[in-house]
């Protein structure tokens, strides 16, 4: 009984310490993410500085940005990145047009957006943000094209302005070139470009300003993509409208609609993400569907075959959050943990390569676990993660006598007798695994990752 009990007590700290994600977003071509603990982290394409880490270079795995501790939301666009802090203020990097700090020049580093500290949402499309504030005034600045500001012109901003004077905003989507916004009485409103109905107004006539579309007060959340748009009512059920060439609004076929369609009839829909031509939404058991374009196994369902209808994705019954960008998904599962899939052409994905695309689903552990952790006992494991073999190095000469790997549920993986310093676990399956050490004065139970 007192070893199950010391079982437990290390799983428990596995997952408080080595599974921390907490919150994502997928931009064009990079990723960016925070921990548990209000660190930020970032992935991908870099050539115009949104990454935030001072250099230009590619990133094909999550490297931390700064050491700040005190982030509380991201926001990824095409070649920017935006992100608040906990005291209310608002930061960005990145291709200066889009980045909202009042300059053209880009800024390989994150630079705060004016002075204001009452930011409350950000959203980043192709080139423009939407932000909310505590006080619920709308918020837009960057590429103005089509009119996806709505501050009534077609003439970009390099810093934030008000739009409108509504005090009332609850949520925002910036899609690609329009936007779209859901009030406190449960109206929704769009603006922007509207060549495919993506505004869903029953026209094809871009808007300036912030247009309510239909009369219905029970909107609850939406998600603008590249020229669609999904939405979900207070009462669960899922809408969509706009373009449906690769059947993105997952009514089973490729007809394209210009006002918004209830997508069957079920009502346990809590959660959409769009990107450019697909939809990935949740249910509220916790799994993940999608539809649309999977070129890049963006989908996630282990082809690259488009789908016209929401279909769930794997199995399991635990995702939190998702997030998709132009070609790529991620999502975090209730256990923190990170998944990601679709096009990894720079290494947007975070798995440590970069070119060919995922057609199924890799996890991204939080961090390497500490060695250090193990000086006391005299063991080191390293590396650690691995994904070839695990070293044991010790600072004594104790003989080892015998090895065992389990996993989590505590099922023996491998077993090897002997003084051995190193175990091949390539045939592994990605995960967390435990290591018990059998030597002469007593045992030791560690923890180690395969990628």
């Amino acid at each position: 009984m007192r070893k199950v009990l010391g079982l437990l007590f290390l799983l428990v700290g596995v997952y408080a310490n080595g599974q921390c994600w907490s919150k994502i977003s997928s931009g064009f071509t990079h990723t960016v993410a925070l921990k548990s603990n209000g660190t930020l982290w970032a992935c991908g394409h870099q050539s115009y500085g949104q990454l935030g880490d001072g250099t230009y270079y590619d990133k094909n795995t999550f490297i931390q940005i700064g050491s700040d501790t005190n982030w509380q939301t991201v926001a990824a666009g095409n070649s920017f990145t935006l992100a608040i802090k906990t005291n209310g203020t608002l930061w960005g990097c990145g291709q200066g047009e889009s980045v909202g700090y009042g300059s053209m020049d880009n800024s390989y580093s994150f630079v705060q957006i004016g002075t204001a500290t009452n930011w409350s949402k950000i959203e980043s499309g192709l080139n423009h943000s939407l932000a909310i504030k505590i006080d619920g005034t709308l918020w837009a600045w960057g590429g103005n094209n089509y009119g996806q500001l709505g501050n009534g012109t077609l003439s970009s901003q390099l810093s934030p302005v008000q739009i409108g004077g509504f005090t009332d905003w609850v949520s925002v989507s910036a899609g690609h070139w329009h936007s779209l916004g859901i009030r406190a009485n449960g109206t929704l409103w769009t603006w922007g470009n509207n060549n495919l109905g993506q505004l869903g107004n029953g026209t094809t006539i871009n808007k300036l300003i912030p247009t309510q579309v239909g009369t219905a007060t029970n909107w609850l959340t939406v998600a603008g993509g590249g020229h669609h748009s999904v939405a979900i009512k207070t009462d669960g059920s899922l809408w969509s409208w706009g373009y449906n060439f690769f059947g993105q609004l997952g009514y089973g076929n490729t007809t394209s609609y210009m006002t918004p369609l209830q997508i069957g009839t079920e009502t346990n829909w809590d959660a959409i993400s769009t990107g450019d031509e697909f939809t990935m939404a949740r249910k509220s058991d916790a799994t993940i569907w999608a539809s649309g374009s999977n070129y890049n196994g963006q989908l996630g369902n282990g082809s690259n075959e488009q789908l016209n209808v929401f279909t769930k994705i794997g199995v399991d019954s635990d995702w939190s959050t998702i997030s998709t960008g132009f070609i790529h998904s991620l999502a975090i599962k209730s256990d923190n943990t990170l998944w990601s899939w679709g096009n990894n052409g720079f290494g947007q994905l975070g798995i440590g390569s970069t070119g060919e695309n995922s057609y199924v689903l890799n996890q991204i552990v939080c961090t390497a676990l500490e060695n250090e952790e193990f000086n006391e006992y005299g063991f080191i494991l390293y590396p650690n993660p691995t994904t070839v073999s695990i070293t044991i190095h010790q600072s004594t000469n104790t003989i080892i006598k015998n090895i065992i790997i389990s996993d989590l549920t505590g099922k023996k993986i491998i077993e090897q007798k002997g003084n051995i310093n190193q175990i091949d676990v390539l045939s592994l399956q990605k995960g967390i695994y435990f290591l018990e050490l059998d030597y002469e004065g007593g045992k030791q139970i560690k923890k180690f990752i395969k990628q």
